[in-house]
């Protein structure tokens, strides 16, 4: 299949002119350009402590403290690698996943659980390093453990970035038709939200698309951005397609010290319902959805869609932060003219809330306050939201808006050709 699957180039440097044609220069992807994309800042801050660990009982038996689980016999497997692929240098992270450090070759020998040991090591020994008693945390070590031992290449869910992305399309109806975004008043952070808030809630929400949480998860897993967004892109489903879907889920997330993992490289902060202590999407969906339609309530839980649901409620979550703190004239002003977003504006502040949640509210308030003004004086913006969220937050949230920008323009030239 791989033969006729060759992805046009895109357009330029430019985030707003990938869809315009053209040709982009394409360079060394570096172990720099992880720090350049801002993939691995740590994930879903807040100034909460962290709630008892619901992974281990404290009547389980303590594992060993080694990673003897992780060394098997290896299974390497030749796979064809597409021809947008090859030649293009990778390394740090693209290492970490295929094995390839350097110039890619037509065809790979990978073993992708050897792949998964590596990454899954990586890991848990910064955990054990961050510790403070040089030991692994027993949570995260039988957490990873059991996903590690549970993935088989050779049983992997195969899909495509196509595939998958008609499986978000799915799981966002699927969410749809029995959610209730009034409830979210019923959230104590929510509970002044009256019909104006609900409306503007539901049309932002209707604007998350299935094309807008890919390029989410594609800006939480690849180190990629700007020119090298299609790498990413094309890398991504590649995974897809000769490691699978069962891949990407484990995948943890090398920037904490927590059980952080998945498509989405989510914390407990951004998921946790356990004990009737609820907060991020598992909160959101305590609300809006019949208990019979919930997911886990731990990222160690989740398989298969629950990842996208997930990031679906968790985006919820942050929009109504994001709106919380407008007035009520700010927000039916807004609702009632909706040209200051748009659904690409909409997912960059999603991935950037995700992992700066502060920052990125602020600036979301703001932006929508000075829209306000500026048309009150009869004037348009020459700035988007994520062209303020990048000024506002330049060091923090700023480059995973701009990453998820560059990202979504190049999967919507992808899918519209």
């Amino acid at each position: 299949p791989w033969d006729n699957y060759i992805m046009e180039k895109p357009s330029s440097l430019s985030r707003r002119n990938f869809l315009q044609g053209g040709a982009a220069v394409m360079g060394t992807i570096a172990a720099a350009s992880i720090e350049a994309g801002c993939t691995r800042l740590k994930h879903d801050e807040q100034d909460k402590p962290s709630p008892a660990d619901e992974n281990v009982s404290h009547h389980e038996e303590l594992l060993p403290q080694n990673l003897d689980f992780l060394n098997t016999a290896p299974h390497p497997k030749v796979y064809k690698v597409p021809a947008t692929l090859q030649g293009r240098k990778l390394h740090g992270l693209f290492t970490g996943y295929t094995g390839i450090d350097g110039v890619v070759p037509p065809e790979v020998s990978t073993d992708y659980r050897e792949r998964l040991a590596h990454l899954v090591r990586v890991k848990l020994e910064r955990a054990k390093e961050d510790s403070g008693d040089g030991m692994y945390p027993q949570p995260m070590l039988r957490t990873f453990k059991k996903l590690f031992e549970e993935y088989d290449p050779e049983k992997a869910k195969l899909s495509s970035l196509e595939t998958y992305r008609a499986s978000i399309e799915t799981s966002l109806s699927e969410v749809r038709a029995h959610m209730d975004l009034g409830k979210m008043a019923e959230i104590r952070a929510f509970k002044h939200f009256g019909e104006e808030h609900v409306a503007l809630l539901k049309k932002l929400e209707a604007m998350i698309s299935a094309t807008g949480l890919l390029a989410y998860s594609v800006t939480e897993l690849m180190p990629t951005q700007g020119a090298d967004a299609p790498v990413g892109i094309e890398l991504y489903d590649f995974l897809l397609r000769t490691a699978g879907l069962d891949f990407l889920e484990r995948i943890p997330a090398e920037g904490d010290d927590k059980i952080s993992l998945g498509q989405f490289q989510f914390t407990e902060f951004a998921l946790y319902g356990v004990a009737g202590h609820e907060r991020g999407a598992s909160l959101v969906q305590k609300h809006i959805l019949p208990k019979q339609f919930h997911i886990p309530g731990s990222v160690a839980q989740l398989r298969g869609a629950d990842h996208q649901k997930a990031a679906h409620l968790f985006a919820i979550h942050n929009i109504a932060h994001a709106i919380s703190k407008l007035s009520v004239k700010q927000v039916e002003a807004l609702c009632a003219d909706m040209k200051w977003i748009d659904a690409e504006d909409l997912v960059a502040f999603t991935a950037a809330a995700h992992n700066l949640p502060a920052p990125s509210y602020h600036a979301f308030e703001a932006y929508a306050g000075e829209y306000l003004v500026a048309k009150k004086h009869g004037k348009d913006l020459d700035y988007d939201l994520i062209d303020y969220i990048r000024n506002r937050s330049p060091q923090l949230a700023g480059p995973y808006a701009k990453k998820t920008g560059d990202n979504y323009q190049v999967l919507l030239k992808r899918f519209e050709r």
